[in-house]
């Protein structure tokens, strides 16, 4: 199978294309800040990398990408459009789920293989560390992923035939590896630390940097709600805008949470801002934000350490060790293979004016309440406010759910339009009233309607019901503790 980083590459050959027609020749570094920044991270003890764990567990078994992005192009087939990342597919059609069922065979099977060969290493004395390790040298594959056997073994496990023709033979899912610990030491005696080869659920469909890292940093739900309600204040934001936002952050992250082995390449903070294929992103939305509205912070918490953004939205990196500035596609690879880059994001992710940049942005691209809905009620083609429809806390914290994850909620028009003709209904105005029934369908990661700390859609399944002749389901209550 095509290497993972050959198959990402040639996905963003479009979008690199136009960056680079759009941004060369427009260095925002000049020489000598560049060389500065350079001595600057060559400073003794500024950054160390070391063995993760003792000698006895250096190799431990883990997900390969390649294996990940495989497990991705069969899901593609299952079926089209995002999946959720903590959910395995089972398949739909008899075919497809013996497809799944193989694949879960052939994931323990190479899980099995993984945890002998990381015996068999451990127990000869190889030292990552050391660079001298007692076992033959090992091949280097996925940017990352170490696979310590030059043959292995014949698949007992062949692939079903119809499987084999449309995504090709599976690559190992899971292989030795040998995982490496990172520690970033700032001026002011900020020590982060960071281990790569991360540990991933097993088949998750969107893992592609074996070099990535992560730190979930400090969850919302941990601050003072003083703080917290400084932030929204100092960002422009109420309240009830807040709590739906922060129900929705839960799932994500902290202000200074920081991401790089999965498909959105670099993502930091709150909702997980991400850069994207192509180094842009929301990520580079709020950075340019930031930039805008906050000049001096930005240059204190980003610029003096390497990191800028383009008028368009590109992230700009420093490479640490050549001093040339990288954009784009490129920027967000070097975030990616040097833990001091995005030891930035996180540092900056612990001071107010980047969290509350964070929150403004946050609020500017994902709070969905002013989205347009355009839907046919009895054939006329209308425009609707999702917050005319979706008026309660969890409502909106359902949208905002699906917009931060999938990108957008292109699906709720057809949702609501779908139930609004079930029921009768002609008048926008009584659109609130499926809110409830639009809601239960629309839920991606997590039911809202189970949290008693927002407020709930109305059921109006009586007078749905009483107005159409069509049933509505009512909605359960949930008991009482």
């Amino acid at each position: 199978m095509t290497d993972h980083y050959g198959k990402l590459k040639s996905v963003a050959w479009i979008g690199l294309v136009f960056a680079v027609a759009g941004i060369q020749g427009q260095e925002l570094f000049q020489r000598a800040e560049r060389q500065q920044i350079v001595e600057y991270w060559s400073a003794d003890g500024r950054y160390t990398i070391g063995r993760s764990g003792d000698l006895e567990c250096a190799w431990q078994p883990r997900q390969t990408p390649d294996g990940s992005v495989w497990i991705r192009e069969v899901y593609k087939i299952i079926q089209p459009g995002k999946v959720d990342p903590k959910k395995d597919l089972t398949g739909t059609t008899p075919e497809q789920r013996a497809w799944t069922s193989w694949i879960e065979r052939r994931y323990a099977a190479d899980e099995l293989w993984a945890n002998a060969e990381c015996l068999r290493l451990n127990q000869g004395g190889s030292d990552p560390a050391s660079g001298a390790p007692a076992v033959k040298p090992s091949s280097r594959k996925g940017e990352g992923v170490t696979e310590v056997s030059p043959i292995p073994p014949p698949d007992p496990l062949p692939c079903p035939p119809g499987l084999l023709a449309l995504v090709g033979a599976p690559p190992r899912l899971v292989a030795p590896a040998q995982p490496m610990r990172h520690m970033v030491v700032f001026d002011e005696g900020l020590t982060l630390t960071y281990e790569d080869h991360v540990k991933v659920r097993r088949k998750y469909a969107y893992y592609r940097f074996a070099e990535g890292v992560m730190s979930a940093g400090t969850p919302v739900s941990a601050l003072e709600p003083n703080q917290l309600n400084r932030l929204a204040t100092l960002a422009g934001i109420n309240l009830r805008d807040l709590k739906i936002m922060s129900a929705v952050s839960l799932l994500e992250g902290g202000f200074d949470s920081v991401n790089t082995y999965d498909t959105g390449f670099v993502s930091v903070g709150l909702i997980q801002f991400a850069s994207l294929v192509d180094g842009r992103g929301s990520l580079g939305r709020l950075l340019r934000s930031y930039k805008q509205s906050q000049p001096r912070a930005f240059e204190d918490d980003f610029r003096r350490f390497g990191l800028e953004v383009t008028d368009d939205g590109f992230l700009v990196a420093i490479d640490l060790e050549s001093g040339q500035e990288l954009t784009g596609y490129e920027a967000a690879l070097a975030i990616i293979r040097d833990k001091r880059l995005i030891a930035v994001f996180q540092r900056a992710g612990r001071r107010e004016p980047f969290q509350t940049a964070q929150l403004r942005s946050a609020y500017e691209q994902f709070f969905p309440a002013n989205e347009i809905l355009n839907v046919s009620l009895g054939g006329v083609r209308q425009q609707v406010r999702a917050g005319d429809v979706f008026r309660s806390e969890a409502g909106l914290a359902t949208l905002m759910d699906r917009k931060v994850n999938i990108g957008n909620i292109r699906d709720v028009a057809g949702v609501v339009e779908s139930l609004a003709a079930k029921y009768g209904i002609r008048d926008r105005a009584r659109l609130a009233d499926i809110e409830h029934l639009a809601v239960r369908q629309l839920r991606y990661r997590q039911d809202f309607t189970a949290s008693r700390n927002l407020t709930q859609p109305r059921d109006t399944a009586n007078a749905l019901t009483s107005r159409s002749g069509s049933r509505a389901q009512p909605v359960k209550k949930r008991p009482k503790k």
